[in-house]
């Protein structure tokens, strides 16, 4: 189903493969929404809506808990509107890899329960515009390894679900996103100068 260039709105008839495992919609350039009906196929791991026009997942998208991959990544010209994530409400709880690079996210596009995703390893938030992140903590996220904030030249602070982290262990979020690389707790933080420095 990728590449399909006049797609704008899959039918609801599709949730009716309940034994679908992977939805490919990569490149479907005029895709603007999912069924709500989504969350019905239960066996669904993968979810690759990059560079297409959806702006809001579906509710019931957090009912896939057999999901290991969902991402959203836009390119620059083709997020002219605001991305909303819906809340987890801990759901999703087998997502390891999520993709919301580019997908013009503000302060409250990210639900404030973000950080229940359990067995999240991987989020890209790369090239957003957001300046907070939710503050609520969660001590759930044991498998987190990487997290990119290149090009969000609006962050202002780190995320809740960081726990102890202090801004002091990797500089000052004011004076530009530089020369930073650190792994904590086993994990990766990234975030480069909107410019593109280079790592020192």
């Amino acid at each position: 189903m990728s590449s399909m260039q006049n797609l704008v709105s899959l039918p609801s008839s599709i949730c009716k493969l309940k034994g679908l495992v992977k939805l490919n919609l990569l490149g479907c350039s005029k895709l603007e929404s999912l069924p709500e009906e989504l969350g019905d196929l239960e066996k669904l791991e993968k979810v690759d809506a990059n560079f297409t026009l959806i702006s809001q997942p579906p509710s019931s998208i957090v009912r896939l808990n057999k999901l290991k991959l969902l991402t959203f990544a836009k390119q620059k010209s083709e997020a002219r509107v605001y991305f909303v994530f819906p809340r987890v409400n801990e759901g999703l709880f087998s997502l390891k890899h999520l993709d919301l690079s580019d997908c013009n996210l503000i302060d409250g596009g990210l639900p404030e329960d973000v950080g229940s995703l359990s067995s999240l390893e991987m989020l890209n938030l790369s090239g957003n515009n957001f300046g907070h992140f939710p503050r609520k903590h969660s001590p759930n996220l044991v498998l987190f390894k990487y997290l990119d904030l290149s090009y969000c030249k609006r962050l202002k602070e780190l995320p809740g679900f960081m726990g102890d982290a202090k801004l002091g262990d990797f500089g000052s979020l004011s004076l530009q996103f530089n020369r930073w690389r650190t792994c904590r707790r086993h994990w990766m933080l990234i975030l480069f100068e909107s410019v593109g420095s280079q790592w020192k």
